[in-house]
């Protein structure tokens, strides 16, 4: 076959995947589901509609043509979203008030959340692709991407997840040319890339000291030419500043504070109270987190029915319990906002100020305690499911997610011991998050959802290697 009917031939049987996962999702969906009042959706959407109406950034319900600015949440997902309320008059009509509760509203922001599906998808099938030298195997990381029950359910959640994902799988992508091609484009692309995910999830503000030690590491080896590493380098740093500079300037000329969120303190306080665990708390922590019917029948057998239940044994395991964990944590948050005015950069630093402190006082026991936050963050692929063109539905979250992890440390191994230096590329966000996740907060799954598609790339690779390994030659 020629090389032109190849690629005609490709180009149909990517497009009538790409056709088959919308097709799944609009079947799969309920896009005019309403969303609950507390959910983080809410906010991200108001302040898609600040952006576009008023040109501020400001999660505050008001009536006012003037909302006061904030800088709460990271900016680039909302700023999607503004971009999708311009595109359509019938999301432009509404207020405030309605845009994100009248369910026509929704169904159409949801929509929007597809094309983020299939362009994360397609970028898992190029990377592939490249890595394995057979499209064949693209195809096979398009569909599991597009097929992933969890970035589907993210889809009707309308949070950050599914946008998280595109970013994170670009991040993986660009990264891998830099040091396949060490062609300047990809350090542009890096760069671009990795500030608007910084910009959408600020836990990756300190991956580019990563990229930078990685890239002179490479250089040092000899991967990389003095002139290459210091022009690559320079361009990807520099358009890397300039993207999350232009936010770290707002945020300076509104509130003289340099920073990217007021989250990171609040979100540490909560994980150090999950540091003060005692034994039965501990190890329960692990069959509580585990999704399997299994382990919370020997859940219930060790700890009881009630065991969640105020004055249960691991009662303070649950976010609902306003005695728990969970809720110590953000009442220490809450406690200093309330003693100083409000919510600010001040009072976030103040808050991530004590629980460092905590942190330094007890390192043993808040490494310990990493352990479990890792195993619990884990569980991020709840299965893989198509209801078209015929019904597959691929469900066993732990066993799902097992395989995932283990080609994560698998690639990373591999990586390393064998100087592939292109897959580690592709491995070092993936390992940055959950680790950072793992570290730092209280690792809900849906903190590391945003892997997945780079996980499916790392599993498809290591089949195609199994499968096509040399066969061992007869003595």
């Amino acid at each position: 076959m020629s090389k032109g009917a190849k690629f005609a031939l490709n180009t149909a049987l990517c497009l009538i995947f790409l056709s088959i996962i919308v097709w799944n999702a609009n079947l799969t969906i309920d896009f005019s589901k309403g969303l609950d009042k507390s959910s983080d959706a809410n906010p991200l959407i108001r302040i898609g509609y600040y952006l576009y109406h008023n040109g501020t950034y400001s999660q505050t319900v008001t009536d006012s043509d003037s909302p006061k600015p904030h800088a709460y949440r990271e900016p680039a997902y909302s700023t999607y979203l503004a971009a999708v309320i311009g595109l359509n008059d019938s999301l432009k009509r509404l207020d405030i008030k309605t845009l994100g509760s009248d369910l026509q509203s929704l169904r159409t922001l949801r929509k929007s959340q597809i094309p983020l599906l299939l362009l994360t998808a397609f970028m898992a099938m190029y990377l592939v692709t490249s890595m394995t030298g057979r499209i064949g195997y693209g195809y096979i990381a398009l569909l599991l991407t597009g097929f992933s029950y969890t970035l589907l359910t993210s889809i009707i959640s309308m949070k950050i997840e599914n946008f998280s994902a595109l970013w994170v799988m670009t991040v993986a992508l660009s990264f891998y040319k830099v040091v396949q091609t060490k062609n300047f484009k990809y350090f542009v692309l890096l760069g671009i890339s990795l500030g608007i995910l910084v910009l959408t999830k600020a836990m990756f503000m300190y991956f580019y000291i990563i990229v930078i030690g990685f890239l002179f590491w490479l250089f040092k080896t000899g991967h990389f030419d003095k002139q290459k590493f210091i022009r690559g380098t320079l361009l990807f740093f520099g358009v890397y500043s300039i993207v999350v500079g232009s936010w770290l300037i707002r945020n300076y000329v509104h509130f003289k504070s340099i920073y990217i969120t007021a989250r990171s303190g609040a979100v540490m306080a909560v994980r150090t109270k999950y540091n003060t665990m005692n034994k039965d708390e501990y190890f329960g922590s692990f069959l509580h987190w585990t999704p399997d019917s299994y382990a919370k029948m020997k859940l219930a057998k060790k700890y009881g029915n009630n065991a969640f239940q105020p004055g249960g044994t691991l009662a303070n395991l649950s976010r609902s319990n306003p005695n728990g964990y969970y809720r110590a944590g953000r009442a220490v948050r809450d406690d200093i906002n309330k003693a100083h005015g409000g919510e600010s950069p001040k009072t976030d630093k103040m808050v991530r100020r004590i629980a460092m402190k905590e942190i330094l006082s007890h390192p043993f026991s808040h490494l310990l305690v990493t352990i479990p936050m890792a195993w619990r963050g884990i569980f991020i692929e709840r299965a893989i499911m198509t209801t078209v063109p015929f019904r597959v539905n691929i469900s066993g979250q732990v066993a799902i997610n097992l395989v995932y992890f283990i080609s994560l440390f698998a690639s990373l191994y591999i990586s390393i011991r064998k100087k592939k230096w292109e897959l580690l590329a592709v491995v070092l966000p993936a390992i940055y998050l959950y680790g950072m996740n793992s570290f730092f907060t209280h690792s809900l799954q849906r903190y590391n959802e945003p892997l997945v598609p780079v996980l499916v790339c790392l599993f498809v690779v290591l089949v195609c290697a199994f499968v096509n390994r040399p066969a061992k030659k007869q003595a």
